[in-house]
């Protein structure tokens, strides 16, 4: 069993680490403060796991709370998993500085409290974004990296960082996942993504349709080069997510890794069309779309190269479309049922 402190563990994606971690016999400290999740997630993971985890309401920004973790923590702690960020482009784009401030700010913080407790291994959470416009498809680690909004640059060099930590000192074990369109829920659906969090995914707006009065869906763009015109994009079930972390993190714990940035996708991709009519299908109801120009910035295609995943981690993801689509559900409905929207 190792101790892992995990920023942002009440989150869409954290939670479902959390789980995952403590399936493995990990012991998750979750340190989250609440800007983009609720109490009700920690009850969550308490049910699907039978055992509550261990969480500290504070800010990863906050060095005196990073140090007071690492100093009374119930035994060291052996690696870190950084997932805690501000993550919406269109609020980057409106507020970069504060994006520049929080998301490289913090990880800068995580460091210096990290090197003070003698813990140097890390798994943090990138993104997609770094790669900017695509040039050649599927995209691999060695693809050209231009992010074209400021989420993307704060997570571009929060990498850059964490590359020259790897580089001045070797006992630093870094491992950064370039995450692609994650989706889904927890086969339970108790552990959904929050309609009401800013995401504007092509799954959380689907999820406003379903639980939303009036509520109308749009699709941007249907004159793109693919097969019935609208975006193609890599989505993957946010459990392969979560096992990728745990394989990450097992990694750092035991290797010497040095620096190394992997992409996590499903080495394909679907069409907005292909999900909608899946979801219809799953749900035997039609979903009304209104189709709209497209968005400035918006690309055909982009989907990932699995490769060095496969080979470093030995991870592919596990779960099709339908399967995502299913689970994406499942949380819904338990949204419906639990909450007043």
């Amino acid at each position: 069993m190792s101790r892992i402190l995990l920023t942002g563990g009440l989150g869409f994606i954290g939670s479902h680490i959390a789980v995952t971690l403590m399936e493995a016999g990990h012991e998750p400290i979750i340190l989250d403060n609440l800007h983009n999740s609720d109490e009700t997630v920690l009850e969550a993971i308490t049910q699907i796991t039978g055992k509550k985890p261990t969480w500290v309401k504070g800010d990863v920004c906050a060095i005196d709370q990073l140090r007071a973790i690492f100093a009374h923590a119930a035994g060291p702690i052996d690696a870190v998993i950084h997932l805690a960020a501000l993550k919406s482009v269109a609020d980057s784009v409106a507020d970069p500085i504060n994006y520049y401030a929080v998301n490289v700010g913090s990880l800068l913080e995580l460091m210096r409290a990290m090197e003070e407790a003698q813990c140097y291994r890390l798994v943090f959470s990138s993104s997609a974004t770094v790669y900017g416009q695509a040039k050649q498809l599927p995209l691999t680690e060695q693809a050209q990296l231009h992010p074209a909004n400021p989420y993307g640059i704060s997570k571009l060099a929060g990498e850059y960082i964490l590359d020259r930590a790897c580089a001045n000192d070797a006992k630093w074990n870094v491992i950064s996942l370039r995450y692609f369109n994650p989706a889904g829920s927890h086969p339970s659906g108790l552990l959904g993504e929050k309609i009401d969090g800013g995401s504007q995914n092509l799954f959380a707006a689907i999820a406003r349709h379903y639980l939303l009065p009036n509520y109308k869906l749009k699709v941007f763009g249907k004159d793109y080069d693919t097969k019935d015109g609208t975006c193609i994009r890599d989505y993957l079930h946010v459990m392969d997510l979560a096992r990728a972390h745990l394989l990450a993190v097992e990694k750092c714990l035991t290797d010497a890794t040095g620096y190394q940035a992997i992409n996590l996708g499903s080495g394909g991709g679907f069409t907005v069309l292909e999900v909608l009519k899946t979801f219809e299908k799953l749900s035997q109801q039609p979903l009304p779309h209104a189709f709209e120009p497209r968005r400035a910035g918006d690309i055909a295609a982009c989907y990932a190269s699995t490769e060095l995943a496969a080979a470093l981690l030995n991870w592919r993801t596990e779960a099709d479309l339908e399967t995502i689509c299913r689970d994406a559900l499942r949380a819904i409905e338990h949204q419906r049922q639990t909450q007043s929207l």
